[in-house]
């Protein structure tokens, strides 16, 4: 989800204008968000997981997870814009995935067992 304030977004895109996009790339540890864990939810659930999401920020230790909190919290569900989507699944069934044309962008990845 987008938990940026307005300053972390004008810092984002000045990093992008004087370098490149990479400059602004989001890592797996400094994205927010939450799990469904289910393939298909309600407006309820999701609710639900979202006002869970902003009392964990909320009551975090982490100075930028309650600055986060500062950021989100007056936006309702329907309004959160979300930044990206982790899916789980097969190689085929994410390539599938892949092809939808609401897809703007892709990366797929691996998960191996520990040698």
């Amino acid at each position: 989800m987008n938990t940026y304030n307005n300053s972390q977004l004008r810092t984002f895109q000045q990093e992008a204008k004087e370098y490149d996009w990479s400059a602004t790339f989001i890592r797996e540890n400094g994205a927010l968000g939450f799990s469904t864990r289910t393939p298909f939810t309600s407006n309820t659930d999701l609710e639900y997981e979202y006002n869970n999401f902003l009392k964990l920020l909320k009551t975090s230790a982490f100075r930028e997870h309650k600055n986060a909190y500062n950021t989100m919290k007056n936006i309702k569900i329907d309004d959160v814009e979300i930044l990206g989507v982790v899916i789980y699944g097969t190689k085929d069934e994410i390539a599938e995935i892949m092809k939808n044309p609401i897809i703007k962008a892709s990366s797929l990845g691996g998960v191996v067992d520990n040698y």
